[in-house]
């Protein structure tokens, strides 16, 4: 059952990636970025996990139950928020921190390294290597 949700996922995926194609060269003239570089990521990036997912042994795992995943999704949603009151770099650790509290994985030390590893890394990608002000 897990293969056929990867396929399907892969299939969405290269959908959602050629659909991006076109998009891609609408600014390369002006030597920008255009619009489409952020969905043909997002493609690859899940097209890739879907094969990971695919062809990888299936083991038992955990799921995270259903009142977690829309507890989950108001986060994120409240997460959007405080990002346009405030800035990008209260509201993600503050993210980060109701995240880990929500599913239990708690600890000084993973939070903080977390939390640095994030913003250094969407920090580098956004502002460093796509020119966009978070």
């Amino acid at each position: 059952m897990d293969r056929v949700i990867y396929l399907i996922l892969g299939i969405y995926s290269l959908f959602f990636m050629i659909n991006s194609l076109p998009l891609l060269s609408y600014n390369a003239s002006a030597g920008g970025v255009g619009p489409g570089v952020m969905p043909m990521f997002l493609s690859v990036v899940l097209m890739s996990l879907s094969a990971v997912g695919i062809f990888k042994k299936s083991e038992k795992h955990t799921t995270i139950p259903l009142l977690k995943a829309g507890v989950l999704l108001v986060l994120l949603v409240c997460f959007i928020f405080i990002w346009q009151i405030t800035n990008f770099y209260v509201a993600l650790p503050l993210l980060i921190l109701a995240v880990m509290n929500l599913l239990g994985i708690f600890n000084l030390k993973d939070y903080i390294i977390l939390t640095s590893a994030f913003s250094c890394l969407l920090y580098g990608v956004f502002t460093l290597l796509l020119k966009v002000s978070l």
